[in-house]
């Protein structure tokens, strides 16, 4: 991209304007974040884009920073990052680009420990990272999608950080993983699975199984329902979440879901999922939050199954197991009643 330049300005008094300006020498092309406007001697324009698609245009430029997000709040990095905490108050940073770190899925950090029926599916030392989420349902066995790679793994339940030892994590290797009978991979149907723990959790305030849901009600279009998990905050990278991440999606009708606009027929989306997410897009599940719970009304109803290669496009909604009948009755049969 050639030398880049950017300057921070602001305003006198207290601090109550921001402007960001990024300078391409080689192209000399110049932006400025707040005010929407490009100026190019090179190009000879000077071109207002406050009423063209502004915002998009915001978020364009900064991931050309490559911004990383850190728990909540935008770090950019090197003298740029050094000039903003000399001259802008920490909580007015946050304030400005806390939607920018959360705004391609949308989610916040849960309270530490707050959602204690959450189990990390974890890779085995000797390889990095978070494999999948899960949901605690008995004392030795987890809820997870049949996508999810646990031959070589280990659940980590208690967890809130995902790389730090923390005092309430109990980790345990995996007995059996059980998948759903006629699993699909390439349609995912039926992606649902069973692991049973060596060994009993001790349960507590940051260990403790989410009920299983007394009915098998499939949510309306409109339901607000959550998701929560480690998996990727952002399409950039491969980074998981440091810690536990969490949003709020609407249920979408499975005909939307189905149409050209939307999934196409590929995969079907069938009685057997359900369709989640924003219809501005911005608001999903993403790699690595695979088998967590979705829960509607505070119930589960479903398993983060699959979504776009994208995440959090309004074209492709996250895509769920629904907890059937038939998928709850062979999970009682076989971890033996809950």
């Amino acid at each position: 991209m050639g030398d880049t330049l950017v300057l921070l300005q602001v305003a006198t008094g207290e601090v109550s304007e921001v402007n960001l300006v990024y300078i391409d020498s080689e192209a000399d092309v110049e932006w400025s974040l707040t005010s929407g406007r490009r100026s190019s001697s090179a190009m000879g324009c000077d071109q207002d884009l406050t009423n063209k698609g502004n915002s998009a245009m915001q978020m364009s430029i900064l991931q050309q920073l490559k911004p990383e997000c850190d728990n909540g709040s935008l770090r950019i990095g090197g003298d740029f990052q050094r000039g903003m905490d000399m001259l802008v108050p920490m909580e007015f940073q946050k304030n400005i680009f806390r939607s920018l770190c959360v705004d391609i899925i949308g989610g916040y950090e849960v309270k530490p420990h707050s959602r204690p029926f959450m189990a990390q599916i974890m890779a085995q030392k000797g390889s990095k990272g978070v494999i999948c989420g899960g949901a605690l349902i008995k004392e030795d066995w987890v809820l997870t999608a049949a996508h999810c790679k646990a031959e070589k793994a280990k659940v980590v339940l208690g967890a809130h950080s995902l790389n730090k030892s923390e005092k309430e994590q109990q980790t345990f290797q995996i007995a059996r993983y059980i998948r759903y009978p006629c699993y699909d991979r390439k349609t995912n149907e039926n992606d649902i699975m069973l692991l049973q723990l060596k060994g009993k959790a001790k349960l507590n305030k940051a260990v403790k199984p989410i009920p299983l849901p007394t009915s098998d009600e499939d949510p309306k279009s409109g339901t607000v329902c959550s998701i929560a998990g480690w998996g990727r905050t952002t399409n950039r990278g491969k980074r998981p979440s440091a810690v536990l991440m969490e949003v709020n999606v609407t249920v979408i009708s499975r005909e939307i879901c189905n149409d050209k606009k939307h999934y196409n027929g590929k995969p079907i989306i069938t009685e057997n999922m359900i369709c989640a997410g924003d219809k501005n897009g911005g608001k999903d599940s993403c790699n690595g939050d695979s088998g967590g719970p979705l829960r509607c009304n505070n119930v589960m109803r479903g398993i983060t199954s699959f979504g776009k290669k994208s995440c959090g496009k309004a074209n492709g909604p996250g895509v769920y197991t629904l907890l059937t009948k038939q998928y709850l009755e062979w999970i009682r049969k076989t971890i033996g009643g809950a």
